[in-house]
């Protein structure tokens, strides 16, 4: 029997201070619930100015306000504002920025990777008709792509839209968190569903029905403030919040994986290691670079001028293997310096192993 209680229920510094051991509680199947998040509080200020520069018309910033704080349904056009910010969050890792801050104050075990957060914004399925015939949107906004690629913008409104699941079903050897969030306050029906009777017990996926609801047992039962967030292993069973007509919810699933020896590709594209964010939140050269070798086709001049940037960055493999695909046919000297500095700096087998193909 675990020696911590199924939910810890602290300030969001008493996690970040080293006063109370959040992995250790973490990895025995708790749920830590961390009051006040600060780096919430400011990536939702920083969404909303985000989004009103993205479609200056209209309300915007006005309107996403009364949507978070009173459940006012916004107009079309602010709407199409947030899905904007969204991607820009998405493409600048900008809410990995943030929580760099509140996970590098955690004591875990390295290497730590971030997967860039995933958004989910529920609206009324009348409006989510409307928006797709609005000709403003995607269709990758109403329907991932790919399995493993970057996901959907808006969930669907009932509550079976998600499976009962783990984020793993299989042995794996590293440990995956979740770090989940509203950007508005939830009552306890409006939080995410954790089924803590079965944590590492051998229950698979299964549609959300309601005989499958009664052979899982009642899920634990909390509720999140706006700057509230739930940080749980993602071997626990959960589902996502109970789905009723007229509610509107946008959360956000930031999953970090800790002690994890490759890249995590085999769960889901796009985690990066967190050195790339720097020796400290406020330094942000190392992931301004990843970033821009992800956007853009530098010239060899600038490719140089990278590689030698990187000597005073923090060291990431991920990183280095990016600067040599974009270096290879542009300046292969650059491609073959990065390669050979993975191999001969990395002591982990996988991106040996990679720099080497």
């Amino acid at each position: 029997m675990s020696k911590f209680p199924p939910i810890i229920d602290l300030p969001a510094d008493a996690a970040t201070n080293g006063s109370y051991p959040v992995f250790e509680a973490l990895t025995e199947g708790a749920l830590v619930i961390l009051r006040g998040v600060e780096q919430i509080i400011q990536g939702r200020r920083a969404l909303i100015e985000t989004a009103a520069t993205a479609v200056p018309a209209g309300n915007v910033a006005d309107e996403l306000l009364a949507f978070y704080d009173d459940a006012v349904a916004p107009s079309m056009n602010t709407v199409h504002a947030l899905s904007q910010a969204v991607k820009i969050f998405r493409e600048k890792r900008e809410w990995s920025r943030r929580l760099h801050g509140l996970f590098a104050q955690i004591d875990l075990p390295a290497p730590i990777l971030y997967d860039g957060g995933i958004p989910r914004l529920l609206l009324g399925s009348e409006f989510v008709e409307a928006a797709k015939q609005s000709g403003l949107f995607e269709p990758g906004d109403f329907m991932r792509t790919s399995p493993t690629g970057k996901t959907e913008i808006f969930s669907r409104v009932t509550p079976d839209a998600t499976p009962i699941h783990r984020d793993y079903n299989r042995d794996h050897y590293l440990f995956q968190m979740n770090l989940w969030f509203c950007l508005h306050s939830t009552e306890v029906d409006e939080v995410i569903r954790v089924f803590p009777e079965h944590y590492h017990h051998p229950v698979f996926t299964m549609e959300c029905t309601p005989e499958a609801l009664a052979q899982v047992g009642d899920p634990l039962e909390f509720e999140l403030d706006f700057g509230d967030a739930v940080l749980f292993h993602g071997e626990h069973l959960h589902a996502s919040p109970v789905g009723k007509p007229g509610r509107r919810r946008q959360s956000l699933d930031f999953r970090a994986a800790v002690a994890c020896h490759d890249d995590n590709r085999h769960y889901h594209e796009g985690f990066i290691n967190a050195a790339n964010f720097g020796r400290a939140a406020d330094d942000p050269a190392a992931i301004d670079m990843l970033v821009e070798l992800e956007d853009a086709a530098p010239t060899a001049e600038r490719l140089t001028a990278i590689l030698d940037a990187f000597e005073d960055l923090p060291f990431a493999e991920d990183r280095y293997l990016l600067l040599a695909d974009k270096a290879a046919g542009i300046d292969n000297a650059v491609a073959d310096w990065a390669i050979k500095t993975v191999i001969s700096r990395s002591d982990l087998y996988y991106w040996v192993l990679a720099a080497g193909r």
